[in-house]
């Protein structure tokens, strides 16, 4: 194949993907119009959009990278805790190559039940800012990660009387530490760790223009019909582009909670003297022959001598005697 055909290919590969990224970031002056149902307002006028022609993707990417970046800086590794976005956070991590090391693994807790059974989650209504908070300690509890990334958030279908609720979502991020942090009042959690928490409005100004634009298209719907119903092309944008939204927003959360923690490196060795270590586990002489565990799990794991585990004893009635 000629020079002049091979670059047409990757043109026609190419370029319809980026015109789907610069129409998603587009500034919307007027994202306030809504159109017949099924239509999206776009170029001042309503037309069809085909779902893959707005993408965040490569913003998604972007904000990933950066993310590693900072836990690479740090010799950690991350686990996610996703219920709307249901893996997209840690897919997206895994995207990025050579950074194997740092990616510890996530839960699809997309089933309320699923939040109790695999990460302990113990509030009743499952969109606040408290079972992000329980979800983000409970991945930690249930992994031998330093970092973890918890959302939880409704992208759609949402009850004609509860349209408000489209796009609200809470991300919180947690990191092992030595200290008492915001979070010390959650007993269930035999580790300390320290927790930032972002609620978003992804519908009413948090979100990017054009996840806005999709929101409204998808609220003048449910308020037309009898029965909030939207129709299929506007339910299916909508929760694409609030889920990946989310992805965004919550990668660049974990990024600034990170950047917090100031370690030091001689070289070879990166020392963060605030972030707690695991115990090890039988598994850690089990499966050695295997190359298990990774370099960075046995980097912050210490045998779990009696006085580590007295004083973490400690630590967690002295937090129930305060209470």
């Amino acid at each position: 194949m000629s020079k002049n055909k091979v670059l047409m290919v990757l043109v026609s590969l190419i370029l319809p993907f980026v015109l789907g990224v610069q129409l998603a970031m587009a500034d919307t002056s007027d994202s306030a119009q809504t159109c017949l149902r099924g239509l999206l307002y776009l170029n001042n006028g309503c037309s069809t959009v085909d779902y893959m022609s707005i993408d965040y993707t490569p913003v998604m990417n972007e904000k990933a990278e950066s993310f590693l970046k900072e836990i690479k800086a740090r010799q950690l590794n991350v686990v996610t805790a996703e219920s709307l976005t249901s893996g997209m956070i840690i897919s997206t991590i895994v995207n990025i190559p050579l950074y194997g090391s740092y990616t510890y693994g996530g839960f699809s807790t997309y089933d309320s039940d699923a939040k109790r059974k695999m990460l302990g989650v113990k509030k009743g209504d499952v969109y606040t800012e408290t079972t992000a908070r329980q979800m983000a300690a409970g991945a930690l509890k249930n992994s031998r990660a330093m970092v973890s990334i918890a959302v939880t958030g409704n992208a759609g279908p949402v009850d004609k009387n509860k349209l408000d609720d489209l796009g609200v979502v809470n991300a919180a991020v947690s990191i092992r530490t030595i200290s008492e942090s915001q979070d010390s009042d959650i007993h269930e959690q035999p580790i300390v760790f320290n927790t930032r928490h972002r609620r978003m409005a992804l519908c009413d100004g948090d979100g990017l223009p054009m996840t806005e634009v999709v929101c409204q298209q998808y609220r003048s719907e449910a308020e037309a019909d009898p029965k909030g119903y939207v129709s299929a092309p506007t339910l299916s944008m909508t929760r694409k582009l609030i889920r990946q939204n989310v992805v965004i927003d919550a990668l660049e959360l974990a990024q600034q909670h990170l950047q917090n923690f100031v370690c030091t490196s001689d070289g070879d060795n990166v020392t963060c003297k605030t972030l707690d270590s695991m115990c090890q586990e039988p598994y850690d002489g089990r499966y050695i022959r295997y190359g298990e565990p990774t370099w960075v799990i046995k980097e912050h794991s210490e045998l779990c001598r009696v006085g580590m585990a007295k004083g973490r004893g400690n630590r967690k009635q002295g937090r129930r005697n305060r209470n």
